[in-house]
């Protein structure tokens, strides 16, 4: 891209996950929907599933970060989404103190976490259904 006048900086960001297929559909879903706002075209939603080792899984982190997701209409759309499946499969809803919760909270109530280093290809394989 310099070549032709505009500046180009690779950006690396973090891997988001979740343990969940559904939530994972969700997030690649409203991703779709966001970048359709800004790139015309026909993106459709992809969802990879991840098998870590067990020394690999202990790097996972919450992503704390997310709680100020919570904090707009996205993410009341989100804990609607959310309480619709944990309904689903016949559990309570969960209720999180977004000023109070403790770190793991967002991983194991809300699906919330991420992985800041490369993940190799042998660890990733496409969820199709």
């Amino acid at each position: 891209m310099a070549t032709i006048g505009n500046s180009y900086t690779e950006s690396v960001e973090p891997v988001f996950l979740t343990q969940s297929k559904e939530l994972a559909f969700y997030w690649a879903q409203q991703t779709v929907r966001n970048r359709s706002v800004r790139i015309e075209g026909d993106e459709l939603p992809v969802v990879f599933s991840v098998n870590f080792s067990d020394e690999l899984n202990a790097k996972v982190r919450p992503d704390v970060g997310a709680a100020s997701l919570l904090l707009v209409e996205e993410g009341e759309q989100f804990m609607a989404f959310l309480a619709a499946v944990y309904e689903a499969n016949n559990l309570s809803a969960p209720e999180i103190d977004l000023m109070s919760a403790d770190r793991m909270e967002y991983l194991n109530k809300l699906g919330m976490a991420y992985y800041d280093a490369d993940i190799d290809t042998a660890s990733i394989a496409l969820i199709t259904e």
